[in-house]
């Protein structure tokens, strides 16, 4: 999942080093890119988040969004 995020991110310039414990806001990710990146999630890989997985702890850190993303990779399977 964290290669999918990599290439996502890179996509809006984001190209830091993270763990899965690096949080969004340490890489200088707003609030309003936040929801691009939703966005783009959405386009690149075909699948529509739930709105009740678009809260704030999925998307704290790389960890939490690498859960969420594989949640929707494993429904398309």
């Amino acid at each position: 999942m964290e290669n999918m995020i990599k290439e996502v991110l890179a996509e809006f310039g984001i190209e830091k080093e993270f763990s899965s414990e690096t949080t969004l806001t340490e890489l200088e990710i707003s609030s309003i890119l936040i929801l691009e990146i939703i966005v783009a999630f959405e386009e690149k890989y075909g699948f529509s988040f739930d709105d009740e997985d678009l809260t704030q702890e999925n998307f704290e850190t790389i960890g939490s969004l690498s859960n969420l993303i594989g949640k929707y990779v494993e429904q398309r399977a």
